[in-house]
């Protein structure tokens, strides 16, 4: 089997009903609940994961994979990888009414608005980009030295920061 063609998508899913998730063999798998807790049943263990809101659980896109929904129908934010191409983290920030600044100088970065107003400026723009709960903006090109700055507008600002980084062999 060659290498996946894919090198690495990012995508929000709805879950309505329990049922296995998708194979993706060669990729590994970053999953975060964004309203909902959800249970994860893989064939190795049969052991069920409780992965709640806003954690991140990781494993192998190749792994029998079963979803429960102990609390109801969820939506999540899942990444996947190309393995030994790209890396790749999601991280939940909430952000309230803080600002803070998100190094950025290779690779791609993605911001998923999960709840309340974000605004967004990167080094070298000149305007700040608004994000509405949903939303998600897709930051690439960086440069050495580049940095983003997120400024939460709500209370309940949070979001989801995905990194998505080449390895030795991947592109960018």
């Amino acid at each position: 089997m060659g290498q996946p063609q894919l090198g690495w998508r990012l995508a929000r899913a709805e879950c309505s009903q329990p049922g296995p998730f998708s194979s993706f063999p060669g990729f590994d798998r970053l999953l975060v609940p964004l309203d909902r807790d959800l249970g994860l049943r893989h064939e190795s263990t049969q052991s069920l994961r409780r992965v709640r809101r806003g954690e991140c659980a990781r494993f192998a896109g190749e792994w029998s994979t079963h979803v429960e929904l102990p609390e109801g129908p969820a939506r999540d934010l899942n990444l996947l990888c190309a393995r030994g191409q790209w890396n790749g983290t999601l991280a939940w920030l909430p952000l309230a009414r803080r600002r803070v600044l998100e190094e950025f100088d290779r690779g791609h970065l993605v911001l998923h608005l999960v709840e309340g107003a974000l605004r967004v400026r990167a080094t070298g723009a000149e305007e700040a980009r608004q994000l509405q709960p949903g939303d998600t903006l897709w930051l690439h090109g960086a440069r050495a030295g580049d940095a983003v700055e997120l400024s939460g507008e709500h209370d309940a600002t949070c979001v989801v920061v995905a990194r998505i980084e080449p390895t030795g062999g991947a592109r960018d």
